[in-house]
């Protein structure tokens, strides 16, 4: 006899096969780890050995792919937040959202002692005053869930993380879009045994750097959609007609969204730090001896581990774009891409980063003696114009071997 309490008995639940990525782990000639995006759906089953026929029928690095949702609860397929993360896991998750009186929502989630575990219930959760989201430790991250690929029969499901916001607004829309389609068709709003395709596609957009500031020229990045698998639903193949009668949509419920570990390639190093600014770490300098590393902020900080760079090496960048107090924070940024790319490129950049050492082990002239107001300002007026022209070819001298345009 069944358990009727609940409807134990009739409830069925999906087990998740593994996890499709977007990005990976890259390594530079120094062996620093750095997210590095994809052009490709990568297949990565919780049992590797799938993986060898997964390949087959997908394909060695597919963009396009066949899923059906077992479930049409949006929440359960798509769930969207901002979250932080650090080296034990999620540390604090929000939806950025206001209340009625404009004030910001309590965060879902927030960690207060990762040793312990314990968190707090009425965190705000406000990106606009947020340090980890300034910071970018803290992401939005969407994930695509409670689906399995029509190529591969079998019930168990897949998730994908995303943290694009065109892939976000693309998915959404997407989704009302076959909700009111199949809504007029007669056969409900819920996506649940429905074929569909999902796609990576290369769009062009105005190229920006890591704060979001427009730079010269457009970029490519790939994005997610999905669409109606128009073939397959005329289709009576008795795979395809397996899997609609296992996703109803109300008899099976699609695993909880994994949330447990940052996502590959979204999430760099120094954004899974715990604690407060990571960039106090200690770095060890050409001589192996671990020294401070300077204050820096967190894009830097995160081409500079890119790079491999020694703590003597960056302190001699921190004092190149440093003019009395005042550090030059996108200048400094600017070479420090250049860097990046041209080490990604395996290009040899040894003597970029010796001319830092020198710069670093350089004595500063010792401040001359003011001897009126008036004196000091035409002097100081004096001093800029080369300053900026040292600071300018600096940049150049590392573009001009990439013919990059910035």
């Amino acid at each position: 006899m069944p358990i009727e309490y609940e409807g134990l008995s009739d409830r069925r639940s999906a087990s998740r096969m593994g996890k499709i990525r977007l990005g990976k782990k890259g390594r530079n000639a120094k062996g620093v780890e750095y997210p590095e995006k994809l052009d490709y759906f990568r297949i990565d089953p919780s049992d590797e050995s799938l993986l060898p026929k997964l390949l087959e029928l997908l394909g060695a690095k597919p963009k396009r792919l066949r899923i059906m949702f077992v479930s049409g609860d949006r929440e359960v397929i798509f769930p969207q937040y901002l979250r932080k993360y650090g080296k034990s896991g999620l540390l604090c998750k929000g939806t950025g959202g206001t209340d009625a009186g404009g004030n910001p929502l309590p965060a879902v989630l927030r960690v207060v002692d990762t040793e312990t575990g314990a968190v707090v219930d009425d965190y705000p959760c406000d990106p606009a005053t947020c340090q980890d989201y300034q910071g970018k430790r803290c992401k939005r991250v969407a994930s695509l869930s409670g689906f399995i690929l029509c190529e591969f029969p079998n019930i168990r499901t897949w998730q994908i993380d995303t943290t694009s916001k065109v892939s976000i607004e693309n998915l959404n829309s997407r989704f009302d879009e076959l909700e009111n389609l199949l809504t007029a068709a007669g056969r409900g709003r819920t996506v649940a045994g429905v074929p569909l395709i999902l796609t990576l596609n290369p769009i062009r957009v105005k190229a920006r750097d890591k704060k979001g500031k427009p730079l010269k020229g457009k970029q490519t990045v790939f994005v997610m959609d999905l669409d109606l698998d128009t073939e397959s639903l005329m289709s009576d193949s008795p795979p395809l007609a397996f899997l609609s009668r296992l996703a109803t949509g109300d008899q099976i419920d699609a695993p909880a969204v994994d949330e447990r570990a940052a996502p590959d390639g979204l999430f760099g190093r120094s954004q899974v730090e715990e604690g407060a600014n990571p960039v106090a770490e200690r770095i060890e300098t050409a001589e192996g001896q671990a020294e401070q590393a300077p204050e820096l902020p967190d894009d830097i900080i995160e081409g500079v581990r890119i790079i491999g760079m020694t703590n003597r090496q960056v302190k001699g960048l921190v004092r190149r774009y440093t003019r009395g107090d005042e550090f030059d924070e996108d200048t400094c940024l600017m070479y420090l891409n250049t860097l990046v790319d041209l080490a990604t490129a395996e290009t040899d950049i040894s003597a970029l980063l010796h001319s830092l050492e020198e710069e670093e082990t350089a004595e500063q002239a010792p401040e001359a003696e003011v001897v009126d107001a008036e004196e000091e300002d035409e002097e100081e007026e004096q001093e800029e114009t080369p300053a900026a022209e040292t600071k300018q070819t600096k940049v150049e001298e590392a573009t001009d071997v990439l013919g990059l345009d910035i």
